[in-house]
């Protein structure tokens, strides 16, 4: 049996909230890590567009979480790329011999959908994973002593 409850919060989301973490080390990771910067070079042309429109929403992350940043990017990719396969051909395909079937996009668009989902969780996209983070201004050395 897994572990119960919420998933816990990832270090980087305590850093933003000012929340010291519980049971981890004092320091926080490294400044110097930086932002996601720009997509791989693997990707295609839409891939990459995805990449940089969830970007844009995705401030708090760094180029630690670049693999399942990508990750999503691609399943956003194929997702629309699903949902224009049955635009254009529907939900239901023909079958020579006759009869009908479900179109094998379908799958692949709740498939997808569910991983967008999760990965988006994962990385604090999702309205329910940003509940309790908050902008917070940086920390002067005045804070508390003048008001």
């Amino acid at each position: 049996m897994g572990r119960r409850g919420p998933p816990s919060k990832p270090f980087s989301l305590h850093i933003l909230d000012g929340t010291k973490p519980p049971r981890r080390p004092s320091t926080a990771p490294s400044a110097a890590l930086g932002p996601l910067g720009n997509p791989p070079d693997w990707f295609t042309s839409e891939q990459a567009a995805a990449w940089r429109e969830t970007a844009a929403q995705a401030s708090h992350l760094t180029v630690l979480d670049r693999g399942l940043f990508a990750a999503l990017a691609v399943a956003i990719t194929v997702h629309k790329a699903a949902s224009i396969a049955l635009q254009a051909e529907g939900l239901v395909l023909a079958r020579k011999s006759g009869g009908e079937y479900p179109h094998p996009a379908t799958k692949v668009l709740a498939q997808q959908a569910g991983l967008v989902l999760s990965l988006s969780s994962a990385l604090a996209l999702t309205p329910r994973a940003r509940i309790g983070i908050e902008a917070v201004k940086p920390r002067s050395k005045w804070d508390g002593i003048i008001d």
